[in-house]
């Protein structure tokens, strides 16, 4: 075994070893005094193709290894490795979320346990709690949703704009749309609103009836005077104002009445909102760096790709929005020329493309199917990067 090898996998386990692994571990009659070490809750986390963890040693190096994770919880994890690591040991542990964008965490080993001939489980505790949710796919649930029958929930696509003067009603709802990935604008009077929407319409109109000033009923009125020729849909608690005739002959598309459940508001969305764009998947070659041969240039490459799912973030907000095209263009020309730099010609051209996109006035479909193509060979890349050795 090559020592490049043998730095990124101190393991070197097969799937069904590392089964009957586990397997045992969770029978040993030790194995809940050390799960108790950790107050929160934790949830079964397994990752086929392993989590980087980079370990700061005392003397200021530092190495890369390629580890089994067990469990994890908001405040850290548990994970199978090839070597014995001391407590208090600084580290950093990439963890993808269920978005698929890679996050590093940093954490120090709380303890360290020899299980079986070379293998060790190593408990770490994270420097700030992570959202669970966001990095286990079967804990995504709709709220209010019994525990036992969670699942995941569909993601919709396009902008809302919610008019409503009650913080509450805008704080639930704005719960409601950070779990079905929908951009969300707010306002608490019908004309600010007004004022905002003229600048940027948006996919979809959401008003209470009920508003200071200029009603959502007048506020429908208003929208359609000016041309605005996409669904509005009215809130109310009145059970009998507005009725459906009056709220059509306003301009609504649709009467929504509080309190709504989970479900109903879900269904109106997906009737009113755009369908998400959806591009037939293609497979995506490893992308590595044309630089990564220079040794010196690979801790710089690896910090360019760790932050690439913050720029990626930035241009999915962008593109959702549409209300400044001239950043999204910035943004787009900024990482065309970065990732040309740091040796990644293909994701300089991905940009390039979203750029003449926007330069060009394509419409929001194009734009986001643009966006897909750029963040699959920006999340190869950072795949790729954390799979090859650092060190040869």
């Amino acid at each position: 075994m090559a020592a490049s090898e043998s730095c990124i996998d101190t393991l070197r386990l097969s799937s069904s070893k590392r089964h009957d692994l586990l397997t045992r571990l969770e029978r040993r009659a030790d194995d809940q005094a050390y799960m108790d070490l950790r107050g929160d809750r934790r949830v079964a986390f397994n990752d086929s193709a392993g989590l980087v963890l980079k370990v700061f040693h005392p003397g200021g190096s530092n190495a890369n290894y390629l580890v089994r994770p067990r469990n994890l919880s908001a405040s850290g994890i548990a994970f199978l490795h090839g070597h014995y690591l001391h407590p208090d040991s600084e580290c950093e542990i990439r963890l993808k979320s269920v978005a698929g964008k890679h996050h590093v965490v940093y954490g120090k080993v709380m303890w360290c346990r020899h299980i079986d001939l070379s293998v060790h489980e190593v408990g770490l505790q994270f420097e700030s709690p992570i959202v669970l949710d966001d990095f286990v796919a079967s804990l995504v649930r709709a709220p209010g949703e019994a525990d036992e029958a969670s699942h995941e929930l569909p993601q919709l696509d396009g902008r809302l704009f919610y008019v409503e003067d009650s913080l509450d009603d805008r704080d639930l709802l704005s719960f409601y749309m950070s779990q079905l990935g929908v951009t969300l604008d707010t306002e608490a009077d019908a004309d600010s609103a007004l004022a905002r929407m003229k600048a940027s319409p948006p996919d979809l109109v959401l008003a209470n009836v009920c508003l200071p000033g200029m009603h959502g009923l007048e506020l429908a009125r208003t929208l359609r005077a000016q041309g605005y020729d996409r669904p509005i849909v009215l809130l109310t608690a009145n059970p009998k104002q507005p009725d459906d005739a009056e709220a059509l002959a306003a301009g609504a598309s649709a009467v929504l009445h509080k309190p709504y459940t989970f479900e109903q508001l879900l269904a109106t969305l997906r009737e009113h909102l755009p369908q998400p764009v959806e591009v037939e998947a293609e497979p995506v070659e490893p992308v590595l760096s044309e630089h990564w041969g220079n040794r010196r240039m690979r801790p710089l490459i690896l910090n360019f790709v760790s932050r690439l799912s913050d720029q990626l973030a930035r241009l999915r907000e962008l593109v959702d929005s549409r209300e400044n095209l001239a950043v999204l263009e910035k943004h787009c020309l900024d990482l065309r020329g970065s990732a040309g730099g740091y040796g990644y010609p293909q994701i300089s051209e991905a940009a390039e493309r979203l750029h003449q996109h926007c330069v060009d006035g394509a419409s929001p479909e194009v734009l986001k199917q643009a966006l897909v193509q750029l963040e699959r060979l920006c999340n190869s890349a950072s795949d790729t990067a954390a799979r090859t050795p650092v060190q040869e």
